[in-house]
């Protein structure tokens, strides 16, 4: 049998954390509505960014936090993956691939 629980819910990221139960096991889970972040990738999109410390995606907190736990934060080929996704395109603020 499984239990979810409700563990912090932050209104200002329309994002909230859900703690389950299964099989004795306990598992986060993070979800966030992503919509506000589209919308700001669309406005902060540039066709010909410079190229010194440009802004490429923005990155929900769901994906944030699984490169935390799955170990590939630090991982920068792992990165360049996710932003060139065609599925992740909604958050890229540039064109082209990484």
């Amino acid at each position: 049998m499984s239990k979810s629980a409700l563990l912090d819910m932050v209104a200002g990221e329309h994002r909230k954390v859900i703690m389950h139960e299964e099989d004795g096991k306990h598992y986060a889970e993070t979800r966030q509505n992503v919509a506000p972040i589209i919308a700001a990738a669309k406005e902060m999109w540039c066709d010909n960014p410079p190229l010194d410390m440009r802004r490429v995606a923005l990155i929900p907190k769901p994906v944030l936090d699984a490169a935390l736990n799955d170990g590939w934060f630090h991982d920068e080929a792992a990165w360049k993956r996710w932003a060139n996704n065609p599925a992740n395109e909604c958050y890229r603020t540039t064109k082209g691939t990484i």
